[in-house]
């Protein structure tokens, strides 16, 4: 067989495996003791720092038994082990060789060959919290570690040399094993690890049936699959099996190597972890409207949710609803982030693509909230770190007609494809995201009950109006998991309600459409919170529709109402 070009015997590989922790022709011994100094790659643990030739630890706390190691495996594995081995023997050729009348050991308090002494009881208690010393033969190689939690992960990375697989069963166990065979050099561990960790993620998620979502990001298919109590750790049931891997990569991320989006293997990792995040949310509608998603989505780190956001991969149905999802996660997470985290996050909406009223009256707002909250970096209302002169900018962008919008991006871009602005972090992207809703339109069921129908027209006064609010099904194509009044859309919420009047002769009905900011831009202190935000928003007649006192079911008055996208306006159709 062959490996890469090399050719090997398979035998021999076997037999490599097998002296794992094995005895049979073991030359050195490796020890897991306690660091003493706040750098874990100090020389002071090295045995080759010993006097004599055996590298024989000094007193130290030790943790578990020694494992028996096979020099030749180790040097050809290990960056680390090569070295310590070769320290040993250029100590074992410059020593002189002891006299052979006296069997030498070596002290434990100031590491200093001794006669061994029949009085030496002290030495012998002290000795207690190390190994036995050992004759002058075998290198034995320390390993410094924090505590002995890490000992599994770095017998797991040793393993991995003599094996070449990754004993983890975990995203945490193979980060654990990555850090360790980054600390001992082993050739290959990293990379293996990464492998890992990308095959858990894309397994677990393939296995996950909870929420399957179609183009238009609807829910299609609910499977649970039974769970063990709390196998969901600190989001308290709230993952699927799906994000069950990546949100373990993200909870653990005091354990990625230092500048992980620089490290080519563990950027795909992160690559991996996010199109799982995408694969399951679907799309911003999807998430809007199902309380189930939008919970999943609140658990979600910082890191995480940039991930997803700037994905060029997550639909949409226009850009403000990508900016209506961060301010819902920010309402929640806002004391979890801090200055840098919310300019990343900002990074990830394109401001040159979101709709006139965000880009005219919602952006400016949250700029002003900005610049009045500098200097109070607690202060939630000042979360969308954007200077007021960059909104007007974007206004002024996405306003003008395409011709001078082109122009405008132009002097604003450079090559890097970021604005040149007072907010640096501001993002000016041209390319959209996928849209979410068919060229047919959305199409979004509703319902009023009978009951409530008749209910007002029974306290219906001659002159007077009644009113009846509508709810928009769980049927599973666009909407909630839940039935629910409000609908979120085009970074807007929408409701629905039959207002009827007792006219001269007999009842009109007329079906209403009502345009609300969400509650999401809700922040105490923001200027979105006053009353005069209201005025981008107003409620609007979608159609008059005379509706019979008994529909032919006799439970439920029934219809559909259709929503369609056309240049960034949204518009209701109503299908009796």
């Amino acid at each position: 067989m062959q490996i890469g070009n090399v050719p090997v015997n398979r035998h021999i590989l076997r037999g490599l495996s097998e002296l794992f922790n094995s005895q049979q022709d073991s030359d050195c011994v490796i020890i897991f003791c306690r660091e003493r100094c706040s750098n874990p790659i100090s020389e002071a643990a090295s045995s080759s720092k010993r006097k004599g030739p055996d590298g024989e630890p000094s007193r130290q706390e030790v943790f578990g038994d020694p494992m028996p190691g096979h020099r030749f495996v180790l040097r050809c594995a290990s960056e680390h082990f090569k070295a310590k081995l070769e320290r040993w023997c250029e100590a074992q050729n410059g020593d002189a060789a002891p006299a052979p009348s006296k069997r030498l050991r070596v002290s434990s308090s100031r590491r200093t060959a001794t006669a061994p002494s029949s009085s030496s009881a002290a030495a012998a208690s002290a000795a207690a919290t190390t190994p036995a010393p050992t004759t002058l033969s075998y290198p034995q190689l320390l390993i410094p570690l924090g505590s002995a939690a890490e000992v599994s992960s770095t017998r797991a990375a040793i393993q991995f040399a003599y094996t070449g697989q990754v004993a983890a069963g975990s995203v945490r166990e193979a980060l654990e094993v990555r850090r360790q065979g980054g600390y001992l050099q082993i050739h290959g561990c990293a990379a293996a690890c990464d492998e890992l960790i990308k095959r858990l993620i894309k397994e677990v998620a393939s296995d996950d049936a909870l929420l399957s979502t179609d183009i238009t990001g609807a829910v299609v298919k609910q499977k649970r699959k039974p769970q063990a109590a709390g196998c969901w750790g600190s989001t308290q049931g709230l993952r699927s099996l799906g994000l069950q891997a990546a949100f373990e990569l993200y909870e653990h991320e005091n354990l990625w190597p230092e500048g992980a989006s620089a490290d080519a293997s563990f950027a795909s990792v992160l690559s991996c972890a996010g199109a799982s995040l995408v694969s399951h949310f679907g799309s911003t509608l999807a998430v809007l409207n199902s309380p189930l998603l939008n919970e999943r989505l609140l658990s979600l780190p910082a890191i995480a949710l940039e991930l997803l956001l700037c994905s060029d991969d997550l639909a949409t149905d226009c850009e403000s609803s990508v900016l209506l999802l961060l301010a819902t996660w920010m309402r929640e997470n806002f004391h979890k982030t801090n200055d840098e985290d919310r300019k990343r996050l900002c990074r990830t909406v394109r401001l040159a693509q979101l709709s006139r009223p965000y880009a005219g009256t919602i952006l400016p707002a949250l700029a002003a909230d900005y610049e009045l909250a500098l200097g109070a970096e607690e202060k939630p209302s000042g979360w969308f770190p954007l200077n007021l002169a960059d909104a007007l900018f974007t206004s002024s962008v996405v306003n003008a007609q395409e011709d001078e919008r082109l122009k405008l991006l132009a002097m604003a871009l450079n090559q890097a494809d970021k604005a040149p602005l007072a907010s640096q972090w501001a993002s000016m992207k041209l390319n959209r995201r996928p849209q979410c809703i068919p060229p047919t339109g959305l199409e979004v069921r509703w319902h009023v009950r009978q009951e409530e129908l008749l209910a007002a027209l029974a306290r219906l006064q001659p002159g007077k109006t009644a009113k009846v609010c509508c709810t928009f099904e769980a049927s599973g194509r666009g909407i909630s998991d839940s039935d629910c009044s409000i609908y979120i859309a085009a970074g807007f919420s929408w409701s629905l309600w039959i207002k009827m009047f007792y006219g001269p002769q007999r009842p009109f009905a007329g079906l209403f459409v009502r345009c609300e900011l969400p509650t999401a831009f809700a922040v105490p202190g923001s200027r979105l919170c006053l009353e005069s935000a209201t005025r981008m928003v107003e409620a609007g007649r979608a159609d008059k529709v005379g509706l019979p006192g008994r529909d032919r079911t006799g439970q439920v008055s029934r219809c559909r109402i259709k929503i369609q996208v056309v240049r960034r306006t949204l518009y209701v159709k109503i299908l009796l």
